[in-house]
């Protein structure tokens, strides 16, 4: 009994301290989600999330352009529990991706700058008078071990953040995609 506590604590602090290590950091491929449009919509893009060591710690660092949004908006973006595309209006992806060690009870939406927030919770694009949005972020919650194979959504409007439960109240869902593990020579 305490020989199977002990690996399992190991275990645990083997997994913890991947987030430290450098060396893991610098191994892990980085991951691309390519962006299609739901029906009656124009959004493309592309993001690609890389791990990099911030300070002393691992940390995703998302990059992200967009076009065929809506001008002069800000518009929510997610990652969504199902890489699954069969649905047109973006749907089969379920909700946002939260940690499976969260209760659905616990979990609350909110914005990478809430105390609070799924994982998935990446806030909104910021989209210029042409309708294309960029974004250059390091987020400290998203796991990249984490998110391989998860969807990720476009909404049509902003994400009001912990004030609108429990999707931040964003609307349609305007495009979407699946993160997969990215070509190194095509990214």
């Amino acid at each position: 009994m305490v020989a199977a506590r002990t690996v399992v604590a190991l275990a645990l602090l083997v997994a913890l301290a991947r987030g430290y290590d450098p060396r893991w950091c610098a191994t892990h491929p980085a991951l691309v989600c390519d962006f299609q449009p739901t029906a009656g919509h124009g959004a493309r893009g592309r993001a690609v999330f890389r791990p990099a060591m911030v300070g002393r710690l691992c940390r995703v660092h998302i990059l992200a352009n967009f076009t065929g949004l809506t001008p002069s908006t800000r518009q929510g973006w997610h990652i969504h529990r199902y890489g699954d595309m069969a649905a047109a209006d973006g749907t089969a992806t379920g909700g946002h991706f939260t940690s499976p060690r969260d209760r659905p009870w616990y979990s609350r939406h909110g914005l990478p700058t809430s105390r609070r927030r799924h994982w998935g919770d990446l806030g909104n694009l910021r989209v210029d008078a042409r309708g294309r949005a960029a974004v250059d972020m390091h987020d400290a919650l998203v796991r990249i071990d984490g998110i391989i194979g998860r969807g990720m959504i476009v909404h049509a409007l902003v994400d009001q953040g912990p004030d609108a439960q429990p999707t931040g109240a964003s609307g349609a869902r305007v495009a979407q995609c699946v993160i997969g593990i990215a070509n190194p020579a095509k990214i």
